[in-house]
């Protein structure tokens, strides 16, 4: 959502999309992450009426044309659950986590919990300020 809508740290996350549009980085994301942008977009639309549904459609574009590359959730499902049960995080922050491991890639997130309970398992978890810093 950062790097089509401007929140803290939209800046970083914009640099982490430049990042990937020129091939310096790879990003991935499970499958459900289309859902989950669409329905923040709609949420702040609809509900919290923070865009316009103009504004709200040319969002969802922007994210939709810089997706990073999707794993299908099925294929992480039972390591998320695992992951979920031990970390005692939600099974929707377990596939991102399940697929840091398959794909042995860091963990980008700003989701604090997360960075927390994840870091022990997985070890290079980092908040998006850092993951930038460390491309250069």
């Amino acid at each position: 959502m950062k790097w089509a809508l401007p929140e803290l740290r939209s800046g970083a996350a914009r640099e982490l999309a430049a990042a990937y549009a020129s091939g310096r980085v790879d990003l991935w994301a499970p499958d459900l992450y289309v859902a989950e942008v669409t329905n923040t977009v709609w949420k702040k639309c609809y509900l919290l009426h923070e865009l316009t549904p103009e504004e709200a459609s040319r969002a969802l574009g922007a994210l939709l044309a810089t997706l990073p590359e999707l794993a299908p959730s099925s294929s992480l499902a039972a390591q998320a659950l695992q992951l979920g049960l031990k970390l005692g995080i939600s099974t929707y922050d377990a596939l991102y986590a399940a697929l840091a491991l398959q794909v042995g890639c860091p963990l980008v997130t700003e989701d604090q919990r997360l960075l927390e309970r994840a870091a022990p398992v997985l070890g290079r978890v980092f908040p998006l300020s850092e993951a930038v810093a460390r491309i250069g």
